[in-house]
């Protein structure tokens, strides 16, 4: 489970990069030519799929936390799916403005 958990974590940072990069290329750099459909989707696609993954990994490493021993790493997992949340909430907002 917590290999899951890791995985899911690092989904969840390419997703988020994924993600910056298209909405960078949104504003002053125009670095992927999609068009409005195009960018729309690639950047609607991606935050879906970074906050899923993201939120998965935290529940999943609540759970193993609570079902095992304190000594179980997963805060690594956490703090990863926690600056994936973060930064995917600043560039939404920066995004909007």
């Amino acid at each position: 489970m917590l290999t899951l958990a890791r995985t899911l974590s690092a989904l969840s940072a390419a997703s988020t990069f994924i993600f910056a990069f298209v909405m960078i290329g949104v504003g002053r750099f125009n670095v992927l030519r999609l068009g409005f459909e195009g960018t729309g989707f690639a950047a609607g696609l991606s935050f879906f799929c970074a906050a899923l993954f993201a939120l998965l990994a935290l529940v999943i490493a609540i759970l193993l936390r609570l079902k095992s021993k304190p000594t179980t790493r997963i805060a690594q997992v956490v703090l990863t799916s926690a600056i994936c949340l973060v930064v995917l909430g600043v560039i939404s907002v920066a995004g909007s403005m």
